[in-house]
């Protein structure tokens, strides 16, 4: 999910306190055998001594086990015992600002809202340049220098404070539709603005999900205007998920958020409000509220990940064994380019305090781990004679050994702590993960490549929102949104929202986003 820029003052008062201490002070460490300091000493299930750190992970979908084989084997190939913790996503950056204001802070962790950038500015994030290539050698030249450039843009200083989050070249999102309910109306995926509207209105009055019931929601979306991207990128809108990117208009970057494609994207989606084609509680649904009705056979089409899409088939499947999946293209609204944004560098993956210079050398090393080739094998296979066995010099994988726990525990989403990722990457996993739904996914990414675009303000640092926390945090955009999709406020009254938007910061930071393109793109 994307990062939210929510709570700009007090996060960064938190830090401000907190900046002695992050730069200071940090705990006792182990010191190994040439007398450099190391991270912090554990033991293993055998009782050696091994190195270890907290480490702090975006949302893991699984409740972490104690204990497991697979820790036996990381910490067996790289000496470290890596001590994961984790926050659910509703109240992620909420817990990380609570546990930065205790100075309880992990060795490594991944940011969220604008903690990263009130870290680097305040001088409490730890420079990773020479470290990165000293003890992470196959991460540091896993990512292409353009990123490295990208996150060096980030800071005032030009140094690399942190580790992103890479999806080289895959299309990360995608419209997804019910394909067993285009059949039961009699209709095909469609390809045009007028024959998705059709399609529309024949899962409003036609009984799609075959129940008896008028309850069907043609499409929806969440709180926020969220979550809707592909009836904005189909007017050449940049949005990524449910929020407005900066794009080049003229020459000059532009927030998205007050384009005339967005009026024009507002007025459709005004349209679909009010004739029932667009769920009306969209601006109530929450994330679980949204989920629940999508997997209780309830909504059409709706836009989201497709690497996701097989927990929503696997529950809809229960309610509805008929239940088909389908990626559709992008409509074609006539006198538009219409896109959908992709954003390889949308997230910040992984940070280390300053206060942890000292674990830096361990953290790096057992980063660098996961890019190896034993670290693949163990992604995507598991463990030699447990779920695959070596034949003739080849890896012959036991699906029959193998369980959704395990997959999931080892998987990108747990254990794992890849920050790089590409559609081969990708396909090796989702098969074993995802079986024959695989290549239902496959169709999702290969239907949605041909309109996925990279967007202009990929990578861009939250530092430009610094002071502008209404902007930062696309409260103005989202007020206004709600309002004129629900009919409350006119289209008409569109320029004075653009003038509020100005007025409140807008023209300075837009201003600040110009300057850092122009010297992202030297």
């Amino acid at each position: 999910m994307r990062k939210r820029v929510r709570n700009v003052q007090s996060v960064g008062m938190a830090i401000v306190l907190l900046t002695g201490l992050l730069i200071g002070c940090g705990k006792s460490n182990a010191v190994n055998e040439t007398g450099d300091q190391t991270g912090e000493a554990g033991a293993n299930n055998k009782g050696e001594q091994v190195e270890s750190f907290r480490f702090l992970k975006a949302p893991i979908s699984i409740e972490i086990p104690g204990q497991h084989p697979y820790y036996d084997y990381v910490i067996s190939k790289t000496g470290i015992d890596a001590k994961l913790e984790t926050f659910p996503w509703n109240d992620y950056t909420q817990r990380l600002q609570t546990i930065i204001a205790s100075g309880d802070i992990p060795e490594l962790f991944r940011p969220a809202g604008t903690i990263d950038q009130t870290l680097i500015t305040q001088g409490g994030a730890l420079a990773l340049d020479d470290l990165l290539q000293e003890y992470a050698p196959n991460l540091w030249k896993k990512f292409p220098e353009e990123v490295w450039n990208k996150v060096r843009a980030a800071s005032d200083d030009g140094k690399i404070y942190y580790i992103p989050k890479y999806d080289s070249d895959m299309p990360g999102r995608s419209i997804i539709m019910r394909k067993d309910w285009l059949e039961n109306v009699g209709m095909e995926v469609p390809t045009t603005l007028e024959e998705y509207v059709e399609v529309l209105k024949a899962f409003r009055d036609k009984d799609p999900n075959q129940n008896g019931q008028k309850d069907e929601l043609p499409t929806s979306g969440r709180e926020g205007a969220r979550w809707m991207d592909s009836m904005f990128g189909m007017y050449g809108v940049a949005m990524f998920e449910g929020y407005p990117e900066w794009q080049v208009v003229d020459g000059q970057m532009m927030y998205a958020g007050i384009t005339p494609n967005m009026k024009e994207a507002l007025a459709f989606l005004h349209m679909l409000y009010k004739e029932k084609l667009l769920d009306n509680e969209t601006f109530l649904n929450k994330s679980d509220t949204w989920n629940a009705k999508i997997q209780s056979d309830k909504v059409g089409v709706w836009f989201h990940i497709p690497y996701q899409a097989n927990t929503v088939f696997d529950n809809l499947k229960k309610v509805n064994p008929n239940a088909e999946l389908i990626g559709a293209p992008l409509p074609k609204v006539e006198g538009y380019d219409g896109f959908i944004s992709q954003k390889p560098l949308a997230f910040i993956d992984y940070m280390i305090p300053k206060a942890a210079a000292e674990y830096a050398p361990t953290i790096l090393k057992y980063l660098d781990w996961w890019y190896s080739e034993e670290a693949e094998t163990f992604m995507i296979y598991g463990l030699e004679n447990d779920t695959w066995v070596k034949e003739d010099g080849k890896i012959k994988y036991l699906p029959e050994k193998d369980t959704q726990e395990k997959m999931t525990l080892r998987g990108n989403g747990t254990m794992s702590a890849l920050s790089y990722y590409d559609t081969d990457f990708f396909e090796k996993t989702s098969e074993l993960l995802h079986g024959e739904f695989t290549n239902v996914i496959q169709q999702m990414w290969e239907t949605a490549r041909p309109f996925s675009r990279f967007i202009e303000s990929d990578g861009m640092p939250n530092s430009v929102y610094n002071g502008f926390g209404d902007i930062g945090s696309h409260k103005i955009y989202q007020e206004y949104a709600a309002k004129f999709i629900i009919g409350e406020l006119p289209i008409e009254k569109f320029d004075e929202y653009v003038e509020l938007w100005k007025k409140s910061g807008g023209d300075e930071v837009t201003k600040k986003v110009n300057e850092w393109y122009q010297k992202s793109n030297q």
